[in-house]
């Protein structure tokens, strides 16, 4: 195991926390898809798996599909959300782990 990304921990702490997706600075805040932000979900993936999480995964929040003008009634952009987290933990979590000894 790759012992997952070490941005996912608290400083001095073992416990993880979740990434960050959104690129930004104070005055250029842009929200990213889950996709296509400074993490590698995978990887965040292995590292809850290796700790033994067991929990929900969920979206936080995501960017708007369209203008202004769009109606989203559909919530395209938290249904691709949850598909691409369920598809990512259905993978990850199906990964063969290497033994602890």
């Amino acid at each position: 195991s790759s012992g997952g990304d070490p941005a996912l921990r608290w400083p001095g702490e073992d416990s993880l926390r979740p990434p960050a997706r959104c690129p930004w600075e104070p005055d250029n805040f842009q929200e990213a898809f889950h996709d296509d932000g400074q993490h590698d979900l995978a990887e965040c993936l292995r590292a809850y798996r290796d700790a033994g999480f067991d929990g929900v995964c969920r979206p936080d929040h995501y960017p708007r599909m369209g203008d202004e003008s769009f109606d989203d009634d559909l919530r395209l952009a938290r249904l691709f959300a949850v598909g691409y987290i369920k598809g990512l933990h259905q993978a990850v979590y199906s990964e063969p782990t290497a033994a602890v000894s």
